[in-house]
């Protein structure tokens, strides 16, 4: 794969999420609890009309965290309408966006990326790469706090913040639980996320 780094800085993706009057969330096929996380944390957080659009399959432990108010849709097919703004979040692979490839290349200049991974394409001209975060959940804390948005668990931000941790983490049994992760933990905790429920619905009915 090709050069793979940031390409922007924090103030100034946040300046470009803040300003665009539509936004749609897109990440990797078969989205895990972190790719959700991701996607559901940031287009509840956001004041402006934010969709979710989700390529299959996603399993039944991960869609649990899709609330009826979440607009999201899943689906192998284009997305709908145009967005003023891309956020592609937990990839920035080719491979791994499926059929939204030939979508999102014909867009290009209105991608922005969020990636934890240390490798990927070109997908997104302005991102920020950090392998050093254990979740991509992190980064979009991170850029809820860049943007000056408080984070709870009263529509669930916290709560899917805190899923795409835990199973990024393995439940904070992984060496990438360090530090930064738990203090993470704590925030989310701190702010109503129920882990016991969350640990639940992933654990006890299917890996995520």
């Amino acid at each position: 794969m090709e050069n793979y780094e940031t390409s922007t800085t924090w103030s100034e993706l946040a300046a470009r999420v803040g300003s665009a009057e539509r936004l749609l969330i897109v990440t990797h096929r078969k989205p895990d609890g972190d790719a959700i996380g991701s996607c559901l944390g940031l287009s509840r957080s956001l004041p402006q009309p934010v969709a979710v659009h989700l390529v299959g399959p996603v399993g039944a432990n991960v869609k649990h965290l899709i609330r009826e108010t979440d607009d999201v849709r899943i689906s192998d097919a284009d997305p709908e309408g145009e967005p003023d703004l891309i956020v592609l979040v937990d990839t920035g692979a080719w491979g791994q966006v499926g059929p939204l490839a030939d979508w999102l290349r014909a867009r290009r200049d209105r991608v922005v990326g969020l990636d934890h991974h240390p490798t990927g394409n070109d997908i997104a001209p302005d991102r920020i790469v950090d392998p050093s975060m254990a979740s991509a959940t992190m980064m979009v804390l991170r850029l809820l706090d860049e943007l000056g948005i408080e984070v709870d668990d009263r529509n669930g931000v916290a709560e899917a913040l805190f899923a795409g941790l835990a199973t990024d983490t393995g439940w904070f049994r992984h060496s990438n639980a360090d530090a930064a992760a738990f203090n993470m933990a704590g925030r989310m905790v701190a702010a109503g996320v129920d882990r016991d429920r969350l640990y639940a619905m992933f654990e006890e009915n299917g890996s995520a």
